[in-house]
């Protein structure tokens, strides 16, 4: 979805005499153990092609391990909007995160398709789709857009608040799909805490409670009025007596910024 612009601003910078950093969004995920970033296809296609998981929101990431600021630090982390993962963050590390080979991979998201069976690519093929065709399906027409034809999340749940049946199925499956995904990144490596970032996660209240709702027998509650009062800032959103549930502001253009003048320090030494 992003490699058009990155081309063309790489294009941009070309014309001038200044030095152009590369900072990649799966650099962080490096840590994730060779057991969880591998895929059950055969083994020579991983050392031949470098098939395998490789994760992304990595500078979300870890722009909100760094604004954590705690040693050892144990969570899960749900990047939240229009692109969406979750990360089991492992002594402060990457342990393991729903993004894999592509972004098109684990959570629905606003316009990719999240986790499907493999055989429907090959059945859309045989349909008569072309390869590209079947690209631009699963990454921009599939997800939120491809259900209900609207990718933002904000009016979604207008919709489905206004009784949109088409909305409030979607909305259904957003908040399975979440639950699956994120109870699985907990039992890897259980986490003190559960940290939301992103657009959505940061930004839409209703959001955030459907899809935390009915996860107490997991030791998860949200507190409707500390949720309610949260928008674009940090904050507690759980109970007294829960697994605490923070929302936090991520910081990607800071975590570049830090990146680009580590690698800016050791040219001009």
């Amino acid at each position: 979805l992003h490699f058009d612009v990155i081309l063309e601003t790489i294009n941009k910078c070309l014309e001038f005499n200044i030095p152009i950093v590369g900072v990649f969004d799966n650099t962080f995920h490096n840590t994730i153990p060779k057991e969880n970033y591998l895929y059950g296809i055969p083994y020579e296609y991983y050392l031949k092609y470098g098939i395998r998981k490789y994760g992304y929101h990595g500078l979300s990431y870890s722009s909100i391990v760094a604004k954590y600021g705690k040693e050892n630090m144990n969570s899960v982390i749900c990047h939240l909007g229009g692109g969406s993962s979750i990360c089991n963050i492992k002594d402060s590390k990457s342990f393991d995160t729903t993004m894999g080979f592509s972004p098109n991979s684990g959570l629905m998201m606003s316009s990719r398709t999240g986790d499907i069976d493999s055989s429907i690519i090959f059945y859309l093929y045989e349909l008569g789709y072309q390869v590209e065709d079947i690209r631009k399906i699963l990454n921009n027409e599939s997800g939120y857009q491809g259900i209900l034809k609207i990718s933002d999340a904000k009016k979604i749940v207008d919709e489905s608040l206004a009784g949109n049946e088409q909305a409030i199925l979607l909305r259904k499956m957003i908040n399975l799909d979440f639950k699956k995904h994120l109870l699985g990144m907990m039992c890897i490596n259980k986490p003190n805490e559960i940290i939301i970032t992103g657009g959505m996660g940061c930004k839409n209240k209703e959001q955030r409670e459907m899809l935390f709702s009915g996860l107490e027998e997991f030791g998860i509650e949200i507190d409707s009025y500390k949720n309610n009062a949260i928008w674009d800032t940090d904050g507690i959103i759980s109970t007294h007596n829960s697994l605490p549930v923070y929302v936090m502001v991520d910081d990607e253009e800071k975590e570049i910024n830090k990146e680009c003048n580590k690698v800016l320090r050791k040219c001009y030494k």
